[in-house]
């Protein structure tokens, strides 16, 4: 879990406050994920050769991912769902909170500001910027950087990214997730470590839309139930009984207005 929580980390899509002069970006970004080298190659060759985004249908074809972070930008707020856990993640800065979701079993954990960095805290985040390092990918210019993450003082993966600084997002979200400099991350290697051993991942924007995000996207709907990070083990058990109606999400397949009935 710790893992995983740390390739999303290392894969949204971040920001840095020198860039604040910027029109706020809105829209929704996809993220492919994959172990396969040779499909990530292809990919990168693709995007140097794109003058400009979206380009899904034909990178998607190529880079045959495992799964698919979508994220949605509006204003002061950012959700993201992840198609391999089908879970969601709403950072709404209005309220100052991060609402981790079960779509599947119509269940919130609501933390505080506070609640989510006691439970980041023992992770932490260190970020080289290769400020020399500059090039074009989807019509981006994006700077590489390097980033390493430990957990309980002991390293669990390292990065190797390069990030588009054109792309602004919420303060508080950047805040929380311990985000890197300089903007949205157009692809990365990632070595995740595990019990002395070592995988690659791979991650790649596939698709950004600028389109106009509706407000219901980041309203939780009401029929869903909320805990507390205390009450999880309430929570645990509801998830447990729900399981057997979780969806298959297929990668790239048409992104839904909300992802609360994805």
């Amino acid at each position: 879990m710790k893992n995983l929580l740390s390739i999303i980390v290392a894969c949204m899509l971040l920001v840095n406050t020198g860039y604040a002069q910027q029109k706020p970006f809105e829209g929704t970004i996809r993220i492919a994920f994959s172990m396969n080298f040779d499909n990530f190659i292809r990919s990168i060759n693709t995007m140097k050769e794109e003058k400009a985004l979206p380009f899904a249908n034909e990178l998607m074809a190529g880079y045959n991912a495992d799964y698919e972070i979508i994220a949605k930008v509006k204003g002061n707020k950012f959700v993201n769902f992840n198609t391999q856990n089908g879970t969601s993640s709403l950072f709404d800065c209005d309220k100052g909170g991060v609402y981790v979701t079960y779509p599947y079993a119509k269940v919130v954990i609501k933390y505080t500001a506070a609640e989510w960095q006691q439970a980041m805290a023992a992770s932490t985040f260190k970020y080289d910027v290769l400020k020399d390092s500059v090039q074009k990918f989807g019509g981006y210019a994006s700077t590489k950087t390097i980033s390493t993450t430990t957990f309980n003082g002991v390293q669990n993966s390292s990065s190797e990214m390069w990030v588009a600084n054109d792309i602004i997002f919420p303060q508080c979200y950047i805040d929380l997730s311990h985000a890197p400099p300089g903007g949205c991350i157009m692809l990365a290697k990632m070595k995740i470590i595990s019990n002395n051993a070592s995988s690659d991942v791979y991650c790649i924007v596939t698709e950004i839309d600028t389109s106009e995000v509706s407000d219901e996207a980041f309203e939780i709907p009401k029929n869903y139930k909320i805990f507390t990070p205390k009450d999880f083990r309430k929570a645990a058990k509801v998830l447990i009984s729900a399981a057997k109606n979780k969806k298959t999400y297929a990668v790239g397949s048409k992104i839904p207005e909300t992802f609360w009935d994805f």
